[in-house]
Formats: structure tokens, C-alpha cells, sequence
């Protein structure tokens, strides 16, 4: 099994092409490291707009300048990263710090996510599922991290409500058959917040 990012026109918006008005009244802006003159141009867009900025960031999508990535990572509200891509990126920027202002969420699979923010730190267990496929899960749980967060809940209420959703993201084949309701969420969160965890 593989997944195969085709980069072309189709794929990726013409920063040119990006206007303002497209950020009216946008009150977050999540993205995907793609390009750098397009995050640049998106990031500038977003912050005239007044919008809160997160970045997903895989080591995968690493580029041969650091200068660039520095000044995206410092760009963004919340960042979003696995553990293993975490290592690759802080080997070569040096350490991700949560200060004011700063969210950062690390995934580690099954051995669970963490959350750290100015306030401290908060982790989540990984819980046993029976996988049929993981594809999305990622998406899933950065989606369902914003929707809580945004909302108004405290890092670690967002991380469980993200960690339920990415459980309950890879019952079925496909990055959207699994995708679970709000209220199913909720509910597999709440007692998951009742039983012991496992790793």
C-alpha cells in the first residue's frame, strides 16, 4: 500500500492566483507544507486577514532551505507533527518550544499524543482499535483537534476528542469511510476517558 502525492497545477493553487478576498472573514487557516512561495503567500494572507494559523509538518516534506521552514513553523499558531518527523525537523532547527502564543501536538501512534501549549503539557494514551486502515487517520485527527479547539475546549479536551476520532478514523478502508459524527466522537471519547488506556 502506498500513497502517491502527484505535485502539479491541478494539485496546488497559483500563490499568484491567491487574493484577499478569499480570507474574508476566514477565522483559521490550516495548512500542509506544499511549496514555499505558496505557504509564504498564504501565511501572509491569513495573517492580514486576521486569521489563527496551523501547519501540519511532515519530515517528507522537508526543503533544502531552513531558513524558510524556521520562519514557517514560527509563522503558525499550532503545529501539528508526528514524533518521528519531529526528531527529523528539530535535528535540523534544533528544539520546537511552546511558548506564548504556541501550540504544538505530537502524534506517536499508538503510544499516544501530547499537547504542549504555554500553559504545560497534557498527554493522551493510544488506545487498542482493530485497524483496517490508517490512511486519513492523521487528517482525521488534526481536524478533529480544530473543531474542539476552536470551539473553545482546553488543549487536552481537544487532544481526547482528536484522539477518538483518529481511533475511530481506521475502521474502514479509505481516508473518509471511517470518518465518525461529532456525537460519535464524543461518545468514545467519554468512555475512553473512563477506562484505563492502553498503549
Amino acid at each position: 500500500k502506498a500513497l502517491v502525492r502527484a505535485v502539479s497545477d491541478t494539485f496546488l493553487p497559483d500563490p499568484a492566483r491567491q487574493q484577499s478576498s478569499a480570507f474574508e472573514g476566514i477565522r483559521h487557516v490550516h495548512m500542509t507544507f506544499t511549496d514555499p512561495v505558496l505557504s509564504r503567500r498564504t501565511v501572509a494572507l491569513a495573517q492580514e486577514a486576521g486569521a489563527g494559523l496551523s501547519l501540519d509538518l511532515e519530515a517528507a516534506d522537508w526543503i533544502e532551505d531552513p531558513a524558510h521552514m524556521r520562519q514557517l513553523v514560527d509563522a503558525v499558531d499550532l503545529l501539528f507533527t508526528s514524533a518521528t518527523s519531529r526528531a527529523a525537523v528539530e535535528a535540523r532547527l534544533g528544539p520546537l518550544n511552546a511558548g506564548p502564543g504556541k501550540t504544538i501536538v505530537t502524534t506517536a501512534g499508538a503510544e499516544g499524543t501530547m499537547v504542549e501549549h504555554a500553559a504545560g503539557t497534557a498527554r493522551v494514551d493510544g488506545h487498542r482499535v482493530d485497524v483496517v486502515d490508517t490512511l486519513g487517520a492523521g487528517d482525521a485527527f488534526a481536524a478533529a483537534f480544530l473543531h474542539s479547539w476552536l470551539g473553545g475546549a482546553a488543549p487536552a479536551d481537544a487532544l481526547g476528542f482528536a484522539n477518538a476520532a483518529a481511533a475511530l478514523s481506521v475502521r474502514a478502508y479509505g481516508a473518509q469511510t471511517g470518518m465518525a459524527r461529532p456525537g460519535e466522537v464524543e461518545r468514545l471519547d467519554a468512555q475512553l476517558s473512563e477506562e484505563p488506556h492502553h498503549a
